[in-house]
This record gives structure tokens, C-alpha cells and sequence, in this order.
């Protein structure tokens, strides 16, 4: 089972972008170490943003498809502006319109966050049969 790890990307200032890098990259580790299967876009698109493939959602949108058509779950990690991005809003409603469960992950709580989807990963498997 594969996990989409949705976040913000988009800014202006530079140390934000490579903030929000950062921080979904840790969390993606986090999950691997506890056994779960992320994909995040934005840590394998950062790098080439920085060469200039740019990092909006327009640029990525056809890749991010792609990727959500992989995936079991959707994770937002709930980074400021979450609730801003057209990219979370757009992959959310993806994700969710074909009946893909949606969790909303407290990056001030990854622990309580990697337990809760490991419980709905559970939870798929058990109603896969």
C-alpha cells in the first residue's frame, strides 16, 4: 500500500519552500522506519525546482495525477498555509472523489500521526479480504 503525502510548496521566499522540503522528507522517513510506503511529490520534485523546473501545481499537476493513481491514502501533512495550497485542495478532493480515504497529519505530532495511519492502513487490508 502506497501513501500520497500532500503539503504546501509554493512561496515566494526560498527558505520556505526548502523548509517544507525538509519537513516531508523527515516525515516520509519517519513512516518508511515504521514499516508504511510514502510518496511525496515534493520531495522528489524539490531538487528540480531548484534547477528551474519551477514548483507550482501547474507544472507538477500531470506528474502528481500520476502518482495520486498509485496510492491507497492521501496524507496531508499540515504544514502552514495547508489550507491555502491549490495543490492539497486539488489532491485532496482527487484522492477523496475516487473514494480514497483522506488523514489530515498534526506535524507536531508525527508519533500520534504514524500510529493513526497505520491503524487506517489496517483497516484497508481488512476490508480487501
Amino acid at each position: 500500500m502506497i501513501l500520497y503525502i500532500a503539503v504546501p510548496y509554493t512561496s515566494e521566499d526560498p527558505a520556505v519552500r526548502q523548509d517544507r522540503f525538509d519537513q516531508v522528507t523527515q516525515f516520509c522517513a519517519n513512516l518508511k522506519q515504521a514499516g508504511a510506503n510514502p510518496l511525496s511529490p515534493i520531495t522528489h520534485s524539490h531538487p528540480m525546482a531548484l534547477l528551474g523546473t519551477g514548483g507550482s501545481w501547474d507544472t507538477w499537476k500531470e506528474f502528481d495525477i500520476a502518482c495520486m493513481s498509485l496510492c491507497s491514502i492521501i496524507v496531508v501533512l499540515k504544514l502552514p498555509g495547508w489550507d491555502k495550497s491549490k495543490g492539497v485542495s486539488e489532491e485532496v478532493l482527487h484522492m477523496t472523489g475516487r473514494g480514497k480515504p483522506a488523514y489530515f497529519a498534526d506535524p507536531d505530532n508525527i508519533d500520534v500521526a504514524i500510529q493513526d495511519i497505520q491503524s487506517l492502513m489496517d483497516e484497508l487490508e481488512k476490508k480487501k479480504g
